[in-house]
């Protein structure tokens, strides 16, 4: 049994064959997602994963049968539109002239290119170095709603 870890999430961790620090440390990753590739949003490949780095242009909270959350991110070659379905988007979050990463597939719809529920993280500047979720290899392991109520996942 692991030392140091609640009742819960010891069994939540049971659940994916996690008993020892041994174990722990031997769970492998079930697949990757490669955001490595970074580009400008003119040279974005379409249907592969991308890392952008921009300037927050405008967010937008669209109401109604389908809710959703925009928000345009511009750099030096043109603009992308990022979208979030459901009422809580990360585009909430940030500002005109904030400067972010972004990652995910990107798609066309109707003209405008666009990434559907991307991964945004904020950015010092326009570079940061410490970035977990844009700009790297992303390993995505084996989970289960228990782990995520347990807090062990985001």
């Amino acid at each position: 049994m692991l030392t140091g870890v609640g009742e819960r999430r010891a069994s939540v961790l049971e659940g994916l064959d996690v008993r020892t620090i041994d174990d722990l440390l031997h769970l492998l990753p079930r697949r990757y997602i490669d955001r490595s590739v970074e580009a400008l949003i003119s040279a974005l490949p379409e249907g592969q994963e991308a890392t952008v780095v921009g300037q927050v242009v405008s967010t937008e909270s669209i109401p109604g049968r389908r809710p959703r959350t925009q928000m345009t991110v511009a750099d030096e070659s043109g603009r992308l539109t990022c979208v979030w379905f459901g009422r809580f988007g990360a585009g909430d979050r940030y500002e005109p002239g904030d400067w972010v990463a972004v990652a995910g597939k990107l798609n066309r719809y109707q003209g405008l290119v666009q990434m559907v529920h991307p991964e945004v993280e904020p950015l010092s500047g326009g570079d940061d170095e410490d970035r977990l979720h844009t700009g790297r290899v992303i390993p995505l392991y084996k989970t289960t709603e228990d782990l995520k109520l347990a807090g062990l996942s985001t």
